[in-house]
């Protein structure tokens, strides 16, 4: 089978490689995305051995210049798109940078839910807190975390080594019991999240 010739892609409609091509600049960036994962799967069928999995870590997977990845844009919606440079400053590099750039649709949808989940939680700690600020001299601020012993969400004024980082401490532990108790879906979301 020969692979679609991506540069014959145009935003003006005819027929190229057996495909009816048309409509504006994100219709065809994104005929264009699949037209290249098409040539992708021609060629491994071609190549067996690109089949092979790569030796980067999963956690830390960068897209081929030009290949795709996922993120989460700054409406909360799923995209795929081309990294289309991997040097200097690029929206691209920049979503890579700050951990917003997966390599499948299904990471960057847990991702989403990941921060909404601690955005909701940490909401409603600081809406409780009031105008309380941690105040090191007056005592340890109380943590959420959860007990893989006895498998509870859990609430105390130290500092526990698997409370959950990515929220704010509590002013007191019946704030930080009514929060567990109101959240738990969502610190479910954050305490299983894998990246």
């Amino acid at each position: 089978m020969d692979k679609i010739n991506i540069d014959e892609i145009r935003g003006e409609y005819r027929e190229t490689n057996g495909l009816y091509v048309g409509g504006g600049n994100d219709t065809i960036k994104s005929i264009k995305m699949v037209a290249e994962k098409i040539n992708e799967i021609i060629e491994a069928q071609e190549n067996p051995e690109l089949l092979a999995e790569p030796k980067v870590s999963a956690k830390n997977w960068r897209a081929e210049e030009g290949g795709m990845y996922w993120y989460v844009n700054h409406f909360g919606e799923i995209y795929g798109e081309g990294d289309e440079q991997h040097e200097g400053d690029s929206v691209d590099t920049h979503r890579y940078n700050t951990l917003n750039y997966f390599k499948t649709e299904k990471q960057a949808e847990a991702y989403k839910e990941y921060r909404l989940a601690i955005a909701t939680v940490s909401r409603a700690i600081w809406d409780a807190n009031g105008e309380w600020e941690v105040d090191w001299s007056d005592g340890l601020p109380v943590e959420i975390y959860f007990d893989t012993e006895s498998e509870e969400w859990m609430a105390e004024d130290l500092i526990n080594w698997c409370a959950l980082m990515a929220l704010p401490y509590c002013k007191n532990k019946e704030i930080a019991l009514q929060i567990i108790k109101d959240y738990e879906p969502e610190l479910e979301i954050i305490r299983n999240y894998k990246r």
